[in-house]
């Protein structure tokens, strides 16, 4: 059982969310690389296109904000996407980009990294700021499901309430983001502290 124990603070048995601040240390989480058929995908070997590889300035039009508890895009703006939502990838360090329109040869997970690892990868379903849906539907770094708890853990930390959050798992289906997190620590140890 599931309880909050005052402001952006969740338990889990002895497993406990606090809403704190995420400080963006480097190399925080486990990360991902990308599936080797989508080498070379950047200069057109893939696609027949060159997919968009995006410098570290240039991903940052994509970055994600969290602010008392809802997702903000760079412009300042709260998410909004599709009912099926939009790509983002986490990076080792806990930042989130996302992109509400992916072009198929154009733009994918990959591009927010140049293709380097990322922590998580999926997609996001959120309206209005507040999260949803959390998906790892990425055929560019196929995640496991480590990586996806990893990023419902960070947004947690980041002040998001995943109390109500569903997760999909290709392949596995759906269930609450706190009982994926919940089990993803039981085998694989802890998540990193909230900073």
């Amino acid at each position: 059982m599931s309880t909050i124990l005052g402001p952006g603070v969740l338990t889990l048995g002895l497993l406990a969310l606090s809403a704190c601040a995420a400080s963006g240390s480097v190399d925080r989480y486990r990360t991902a690389t990308l599936v080797g058929v989508m080498r070379g995908e950047e200069t057109g070997e893939v696609w027949g296109t060159q997919v968009d590889y995006l410098t570290p300035v240039e991903a940052e039009q994509y970055r994600l904000t969290i602010r008392d508890g809802l997702i903000y895009d760079a412009s300042g703006a709260p998410v909004e996407t599709h009912e099926r939502g939009t790509i983002f990838v986490m990076t080792a360090d806990g930042r989130f980009y996302a992109k509400l329109a992916p072009e198929v040869g154009l733009f994918h997970h990959s591009s927010f990294t140049a293709g380097g690892p990322v922590a998580a990868a999926g997609e996001l379903v959120v309206h209005a700021g507040k999260l949803e849906e959390v998906s790892d539907k990425s055929g560019h770094y196929r995640p496991p499901a480590r990586l996806t708890a990893q990023a419902v853990w960070q947004l947690g930390c980041a002040g998001v309430d995943i109390l109500h959050v569903e997760v999909v798992l290709e392949g596995e289906g759906r269930l609450p983001a706190t009982k994926l997190v919940a089990l993803q620590q039981q085998e694989a140890g802890p998540m990193p502290a909230c900073e």
